[in-house]
């Protein structure tokens, strides 16, 4: 039976702990120790710098939507809308597994270094951009940037506390995220009414105050190889090439599928093909002998917990960005406000999420356990999209319950040194789910918004609202615009199809559910056993190595 150690952030990062086989399980833990760590200042500035980074981090992903009018004007990219939005999340999502296997291989503080500053670059060119090309390479940059701060800040947290504890400060940190990407279009909007070029200049001197922090506090242990030579061999080139594209050629069929072309284009159906077909040799390439060190090993869903919990994180992911897309949709279709009024009725979704979030966290340090806050996360989301008037405080405390606490059941299961990779899976299942959040909805809506068309009258008025286009017209200022019979007939329409949107979406809360009986019970660690994890000082004054 192990202790729990007086402080747990006294590490015991030895070799042999660091090369624990896989095969090993958790350390049998009780129950009923308690946790008492003690944190320093570096500890909390840390935790600081990450919050702040991860908030802008989170929230560019979604800042150039209210933005994107005024930039496409000045640089005459109209027609570029689809690249300009999502190669941010192309470049974010794509590099997080590669990311989780060099943190792996160079430690945490450069690669974190590095991440924040590719982020800072990359705002700087899209903040300067003379043309499109120059901003979506700005934009691409921030992606890549944006992917390596998500997942080295969940991987630092781990290596700063136990499992039993990580549930708390990942609630309170990367709850922000959930908070910085609905929030983005409303910064984004207000920032380019006086300036759009500063929607991405404001990331600069947060980068530098944040950069600035964490060269003083971010000092983590770290063994090196003997050489640079053996560092880069470890590297997993072959596969990192095979996933990063093909999950680029899905991505991209799902970002271009009823938008740019319609879904049964070839544009969009080849992506697709590509990308699966492409997916499927990664993971066979991954389990064979030829590859030495896997971005993703195989064996990490090997055990039903750990496979569970990141289908709850990818459906979790998904259900954040669903709500967040279309409850402006219905605010402004169906109950035909303004875009201004539709940004302030969706602040109480917005601001109930990171503490319902924090609360999770703070249960599963209390109690132990996650089964029962996913059951009851999921099991109120499925009440509350089944009732169709998408009610915001029961959705919001729903996605807040289970946005971060599945990460203590994929990782409880596992040993320390499976961390990184899991992490890296587990951030790139998460954004993965925010462009599914996208494209299942927006089927839903385009297939029974065109069902329904029938119901309205006049003829000119159907073709404008077809296949997709009702998106760009649910407003108050078109709707308004219309005589009355128009305007019922259409909102009764909206109302139906966002009906629908709500229902899909609560079978997905009640699937994610039912899956929760799949996860088993771990006992959380509260000691913190790993390789990396703050310097402690000898009494000498210099640090340990």
């Amino acid at each position: 039976m192990a202790s729990l150690q007086a402080d747990p952030l006294q590490i015991t990062g030895s070799s042999e702990n660091a090369t624990q086989s896989p095969k090993e399980g958790p350390q049998d833990i009780s129950e009923d120790e308690t946790i008492t760590a003690k944190h320093d200042l570096s500890f909390y500035m840390i935790m600081f710098s990450l919050a702040v980074v991860v908030f802008f981090s989170a929230m560019d992903a979604t800042i150039i939507v209210a933005a994107f009018p005024t930039i496409s004007h000045e640089l005459h990219g109209g027609d570029k809308y689809a690249w300009i939005a999502n190669c941010f999340v192309l470049a974010s999502t794509t590099v997080q597994p590669l990311i989780g296997q060099l943190a792996n291989i160079f430690g945490r503080r450069n690669p974190m270094l590095i991440s924040v500053s590719l982020f800072a670059l990359g705002s700087g060119i899209a903040g300067g951009a003379t043309n499109i090309a120059m901003l979506i390479a700005g934009r691409t940059l921030m992606g890549i940037g944006s992917g390596g701060i998500m997942v080295l800040t969940e991987l630092i947290i781990c290596d700063l506390v136990s499992l039993r504890e990580r549930g708390k400060y990942l609630g309170l940190i990367l709850g922000g995220s959930g908070l910085g990407v609905p929030l983005g279009p409303v910064i984004g909007g207000a920032l380019a009414q006086a300036n759009w070029r500063w929607v991405f200049y404001i990331n600069l001197p947060v980068c530098a105050v944040t950069l600035a922090l964490l060269v003083v506090f971010l000092r983590l242990r770290h063994t090196p190889e003997a050489s640079w030579k053996l560092a880069f061999a470890r590297i997993d080139y072959f596969g990192s090439f095979l996933f990063i594209s093909s999950i680029t050629s899905i991505l991209l069929g799902l970002i271009l599928g009823g938008t740019v072309f319609p879904w049964s284009s070839w544009r969009v159906v080849l992506p697709l093909v590509l990308g699966v077909a492409g997916w499927a040799l990664f993971h066979v390439f991954e389990y064979s002998s030829w590859c030495k060190e896997p971005i993703i090993p195989p064996h990490i869903f090997g055990n039903s917990t750990t496979s569970t919990a990141l289908i709850l994180n990818f459906i979790s992911g998904m259900l954040l960005e669903w709500t967040t897309f279309f409850l402006p949709v219905y605010f402004m279709g169906v109950l035909t406000t303004s875009p201004l009024k539709a940004g302030v009725d969706i602040l109480p979704f917005t601001l109930f999420v990171v503490p319902c979030s924090v609360v999770s966290g703070a249960l599963i340090t209390i109690y132990g356990t996650y089964r029962p806050i996913h059951w009851t996360g999921f099991a109120i989301g499925a009440i509350a999209y089944a009732a169709w008037i998408c009610f915001q405080l029961l959705v919001a405390g729903s996605i807040g319950l289970h946005m971060m606490s599945t990460l203590p059941a994929v990782l409880a299961p596992l040993p320390e040194s499976d961390v990184a990779a899991a992490l890296g899976t587990f951030a790139f299942l998460r954004v993965f789910g925010w462009v599914w959040g996208i494209s299942i909805p927006s089927i839903v809506f385009n297939g029974q918004f065109n069902k329904n068309l029938s119901q309205i009258d006049n003829e000119a008025l159907r073709a404008t609202l077809v296949n997709g286009a009702s998106y760009g017209y649910a407003s108050q200022g078109f709707l308004l615009s219309l005589t009355k019979k128009e305007r019922e007939q259409t909102v009764k329409v909206y109302a139906q199809a966002m009906k629908t949107v709500w229902q899909v979406a609560a079978t997905f809360s009640a699937v994610a559910f039912f899956m929760v009986f799949l996860e088993k019970h771990v006992v959380l660690r509260t000691e913190l056993n790993t390789a990396f994890g703050i310097e402690q000082k000898k009494k000498g004054g210099g640090a340990e190595v």
